[in-house]
C-alpha cells in the first residue's frame, strides 16, 4: 500500500472515498501523516490523520484486534483516496 514505506502495516479497510489504515508503530503512522497529509494521489489531494470515533468504535477495534493478538497502535483515516483509480 501507500503506506508501506513508513512501517509495517497491519491491515486497510478500504471504503468508497476512503480508507482506514490500521499501522502497529507509533512513530510509522505519524511519519505518513507527515508526509501524506495535504499530498496529491492519482490527481486527489488526500487529508491523513489519526481516525477519530466513539468509545464503540474503539471498542471494537480492541476487541477485534485481541482476537488476533496483533493490537495496532494507531489507526489513520485516509479521505479522498479511491483503490478503483
Amino acid at each position: 500500500t501507500l503506506f508501506r514505506r513508513f512501517g509495517d502495516v497491519q491491515r486497510v479497510d478500504m471504503k468508497k472515498g476512503f480508507a482506514f489504515v490500521f499501522m502497529y508503530n507509533d512513530d510509522d503512522s505519524r511519519d505518513a501523516i507527515k508526509d501524506l497529509n495535504n499530498s496529491k494521489f492519482d490527481g486527489a489531494r488526500l487529508r491523513v490523520e489519526f481516525a477519530k470515533g466513539s468509545g464503540a468504535t474503539k471498542r471494537r477495534e480492541v476487541e477485534r484486534a485481541e482476537a488476533v493478538k496483533s493490537a495496532p497502535t494507531r489507526t489513520l483515516f485516509m479521505v479522498n483516496f479511491d483503490e478503483y483509480r
